[in-house]
């Protein structure tokens, strides 16, 4: 869509509807008006609108080929069994880390009904992904099937629409289970998982009335964020936009985002965390944030925590506002030529199983998700779910199964995962990273864990869940039981040395803390040159000339030539602004508007605008024969 100014000027608005300025001089050709004005607002080639190299439905690049239909059509009960596998097998996974029974809401799979041959080897082509041959034993499947769907990690991909979406993903995850972590690659991890309970167990000691909400029973999202990077980093993605309530966020702002201990430990003994050159006030401990520069295989990226305005899931609007304005600065993703292999930016949203569940603002921008204008090209979700909402347990606090169920409104693939098991949930992050990439939709992992302590480590829960408290304190903690089961035992002495320096180092910033001196952190880098508004008030002139303001208010209602709109809109709205503009008296609010915008624009000044219930009076699009054919402020 556009506007036309007197100064033939050519302007853009990257908002709901782009804005293309045509010159009144009459230099751009009626087919350059069709170009620019008669595109569809949900459709291919508007602003706003510019989906990526990754599948497109209904390409068939990925759909399944024609000998594997036919091997699927030779042994359909075979099929029928791994499909009651891959549709079922999460009911009968091993999720719990704490292993507490749980109502069996699902049907379970007896391969004993599929009437399956236990002498004969089955040709697997097309049927599962992951075995490592082509022919196998009805037992050999069902060990499979049973590794890999219902083991410490499973799927529920059903509910996806798309044929070839399912298709994909389940190939992609059945792969990814698969895969073997190194040696040195486990011991990063266990550092990883390590320090953060170091870290929590310091705190849990020198300051025992802090309300520090920290992350122990779910340390495993250090090895998940950690893999988050890695694969960010090599699928060409530069930014990184994380939005996350409190649960766990000192433990990542310390070991993922690069805040020193000591910064932390100065700001909870009662120091802002800001410099004394910097008028700012400060925030609580759990809200705080950083944004810093990484390298991962030689690519630059750029991790941003943002601040969380409220409480929860407050934020997540805020980091896919931050995630799209972002896109549009980098022109990637649907603000981007379409030509790119991944959108650059990457929003990551951590939650709590209660709140995901619970809030409306996670349905609302859900529904969004894969909206023209709002989308983000896909938003990896990390659920942290301690099956506890403050001292509610989750069957008490929703009616679905899953906190993630709500997802499956926008056909979401789901990944669960045991929260025990950090190889699991970086092979997770994978999966989801490279569903996003191709997709560009959204994908949930449900990293199913608990929670060591009170609700802000000031209440005590066994008070009121005395049986999962009895399972939690009989827990040896994630980090000790990846350890013990994982890692070789040549590199626990390298895993104990590092700890101690870890205790040691904790230990010397928190006597160094009081004397801590914040750096410089508002305006820098590329906000370098932005100087706070002064403590003073300031006069502006906004005021424009007669002549300019009925030019613009007769081009917010000018129809193209040969086009109608409703004979209601033509009196209500056209005539009616037509003639108060010509006499300049008596203006509607929805005129004033229209003013103000269009004067806006006509000296270059961006507009974003986002209205929710617009009354006539307040279009700013007409319609005609089922299509938008022009902005007309």
């Amino acid at each position: 869509g556009g506007v036309i100014t007197e100064q033939g000027k050519i302007c853009r608005l990257p908002v709901l509807w782009s804005i293309k300025i045509m010159s009144i001089t009459g230099l751009l050709s009626r087919q350059l008006w069709l170009r620019h004005f008669r595109r569809c607002y949900h459709g291919a080639g508007c602003y706003g609108y510019c989906p990526n190299k990754g599948l497109i439905s209904g390409n068939t690049a990925l759909t399944v080929g024609g000998d594997v239909l036919a091997n699927r059509i030779r042994a359909p009960n075979l099929w029928q069994l791994v499909q009651a596998y891959r549709e079922h097998g999460h009911h009968m996974a091993s999720l719990d880390p704490l292993a507490t029974p749980t109502l069996n809401r699902g049907a379970l799979v007896d391969p004993n009904e599929f009437g399956l041959d236990p002498t004969k080897k089955y040709d697997i082509s097309g049927l599962v992904y992951g075995l490592g041959k082509t022919e196998a034993t009805v037992e050999e499947i069902i060990a499979y099937l049973e590794r890999t769907f219902c083991g410490t990690t499973a799927v529920e991909v059903s509910h996806i629409p798309d044929e070839v979406e399912r298709e994909w993903f389940i190939q992609k995850y059945e792969l990814a289970m698969q895969n073997q972590i190194s040696s040195q690659r486990q011991l990063h991890i266990a550092k990883l998982m390590h320090k953060a309970e170091t870290f929590d167990l310091f705190l849990a000691k020198k300051k025992p009335t802090l309300k520090r909400y920290g992350g122990e029973g779910a340390e495993s999202m250090m090895a998940f964020v950690d893999e988050l990077y890695n694969n960010a980093g090599r699928a060409g993605v530069t930014d990184v936009l994380i939005g996350m309530p409190h649960r766990g966020r000192i433990n990542l702002l310390t070991l993922a985002l690069q805040v020193p201990a000591i910064a932390l430990l100065h700001k909870i003994n009662g120091w802002s965390e800001f410099s004394e050159s910097e008028s700012c006030n400060g925030d609580v401990l759990t809200h705080l944030t950083n944004s810093i520069d990484i390298e991962v295989e030689g690519h630059p990226l750029h991790i941003t925590m943002t601040p969380n305005p409220s409480h929860l899931e407050a934020v997540v609007p805020v980091v896919l506002g931050k995630t799209r304005a972002k896109q549009m600065y980098h022109k990637t993703g649907n603000y981007g030529d379409g030509v790119e292999d991944v959108n650059k930016v990457l929003c990551l949203q951590i939650h709590g199983d209660a709140a995901f569940s619970a809030q409306g603002v996670i349905m609302e921008t859900l529904a969004m998700a894969n909206l023209p204008h709002f989308t983000v090209g896909g938003s990896v979700h990390l659920v942290i779910n301690n099956q506890l909402g403050f001292t509610t347990p989750a069957e008490q606090g929703r009616s679905s199964q899953y906190c993630s169920d709500v997802v499956k409104m926008i056909g979401c693939p789901v990944i669960h995962v045991n929260g025990d098991y950090p190889e699991d949930a970086m092979k997770a992050c994978n999966v989801a990273m490279d569903y996003r990439n191709k997709f560009g939709k959204d994908v949930l992992v449900d990293l199913i864990c608990f929670r060591k302590r009170g609700h802000n480590e000031g209440d005590d829960p066994s008070f009121t869940q005395p049986g999962m408290y009895r399972a939690v304190n009989a827990h040896p903690g994630t980090p000790a039981f990846y350890t013990s089961n994982h890692l070789e035992p040549t590199l626990a002495t390298e895993l104990e040395d590092t700890i101690a320096d870890y205790k040691q180092q904790l230990n010397k910033d928190l006597d160094a803390a009081d004397s801590y001196q914040p750096p410089v952190r508002m305006l820098q880098n590329k906000w370098t040159g932005i100087e706070p508004a002064p403590p003073t008030i300031t006069n502006w002139d906004t005021g424009c000339t007669i002549e300019l303001m009925k030019f613009v208010g007769g081009k917010s209602v000018q129809i193209p030539e040969g086009k109608t709109i409703h004979s209601r809109l033509m009196k209500a709205h056209v005539q009616d602004r037509t003639e108060s503009v010509a006499k300049g008296t008596s203006l509607n609010w929805a005129t004033a508007e229209a003013l103000a915008i269009g004067t806006l624009l006509c000296q270059g000044i961006v507009v974003s605008m986002f209205k929710v219930g617009f009354y006539s009076a307040n279009i700013f699009v007409t319609i005609c024969d089922n299509y938008i054919v022009g902005v007309l402020i």
